[in-house]
């Protein structure tokens, strides 16, 4: 998990010196326009992005005259190190091509004036945007972040000067994260700090052995409670208000974006993090056995919701290194599994997601 970070403020964005040579840095450099023909628009931040950094970006002319726009993503390549007459036509393919450097078009419906982008790479190398305001989730992937990362843009095509938006000065506290990224293992556990749910003991079950048993799962909203969740404990159970729980705990096989609770019944997934968040019951499910599940805290930031399967695997025998960041993958395992990615698509606080197991 990581620590507070309200303290960190990233230093407001504006173009490097280093730039293509149909580009002019207007506005103390936080504008550039390219001035010329449709090429040579390659610029760069003048500082690396932090991880989970979102980069601001506002088009502030723009014309019909020619086909394509904005291409935009990330080098690892110093830009003080290059030559602006040495930058290539293109960053796609031309820069792209050569180690260090990803980018990708925008989409070409995108033309129009006072558009504000946003952008930012995750831990994983993944790339995520949005449009005025709008998630359009993952962009690309693969960037690698184990060292430092400029954002790099090539004003190509119909897009003519954009200017990187004050919102960069104004990053949200906590929004994002320049630590080394943390090594997630199953004993790296902590406190919630009164965030069990009380669930009477000693209850009864069916004839045939089954129970139903609370597993109580979340996602970060990057507040400052400890992983966004509320301090004065969980929303009450309304839908379920008449059933007897037994405890149902989360096994020790968990994903690498995943903080369990000491008492291993509430599970919140990292607020930079949008994938791998994976958690398992702590014991196989019976015939005829409903599973309830809570939704304690939501994050608006990413497209998706909660996935559900079920595998005939035992966790106990899986590598957590081997879980993908895709669980459609999981199908591709020599095991028996079935997972749904998006059970509860826009879930709210205190949803309450039951699953029957039937012996049919």
């Amino acid at each position: 998990m990581t620590g507070d970070l309200n303290s960190l403020r990233a230093s407001p964005l504006q173009f490097h010196d280093v730039h293509g040579d149909n580009i002019e840095l207007l506005c103390n450099k936080t504008r550039a326009r390219r001035y010329d023909s449709f090429c040579k628009g390659i610029c760069f931040s003048n500082r690396p992005i932090n991880i989970n950094e979102r980069v601001y970006v506002k088009f502030v002319e723009t014309n019909t005259s020619w086909s394509g726009v904005l291409r935009f993503g990330f080098t690892s390549v110093n830009p003080s190190t290059l030559r602006g007459a040495d930058l290539p036509r293109y960053a796609c393919p031309d820069l792209t091509n050569k180690p260090g450097n990803w980018a990708k078009a925008l989409g070409e419906r995108y033309t129009a004036s006072n558009i504000l982008l946003h952008f930012s790479v995750n831990r994983a190398g993944d790339v995520n945007y949005g449009v005025n305001g709008e998630e359009k989730g993952l962009f690309f992937s693969g960037v690698a972040t184990d060292q430092p990362v400029w954002a790099m843009l090539d004003i190509y095509g119909n897009t003519v000067g954009v200017e990187f938006s004050h919102a960069n000065a104004e990053i949200e506290p906590g929004h994002f994260d320049a630590s080394p990224a943390p090594m997630i293992g199953p004993d790296e556990v902590f406190s919630f700090n009164s965030l069990s749910l009380e669930s009477p003991s000693n209850t009864g079950s069916s004839s045939g052995g089954s129970s139903s048993g609370p597993s109580i799962m979340t996602s970060h909203t990057g507040a400052s409670t400890p992983l966004g969740l509320n301090p004065q404990g969980p929303p009450l159970v309304q839908y379920h208000a008449g059933v007897n729980f037994n405890p149902l705990p989360l096994h020790t096989l968990q994903g690498r974006n995943i903080r369990v609770s000491v008492d291993r019944r509430v599970a919140a997934r990292l607020s930079e993090e949008y994938c791998n968040a994976y958690v398992f019951t702590s014991r196989p499910l019976c015939c005829g056995e409903t599973v309830v599940v809570q939704v304690l805290s939501i994050d608006r930031s990413y497209i998706g919701g909660l996935g559900f399967g079920l595998t005939a695997c035992d966790p106990s025998t899986v590598d957590p290194s081997s879980l993908p960041d895709d669980s459609d993958l999981l199908l591709d395992r020599l095991e028996y599994w079935v997972v749904n990615k998006d059970v509860c698509r826009n879930p709210e606080v205190g949803d309450e997601l039951s699953f029957f197991l039937s012996d049919t």
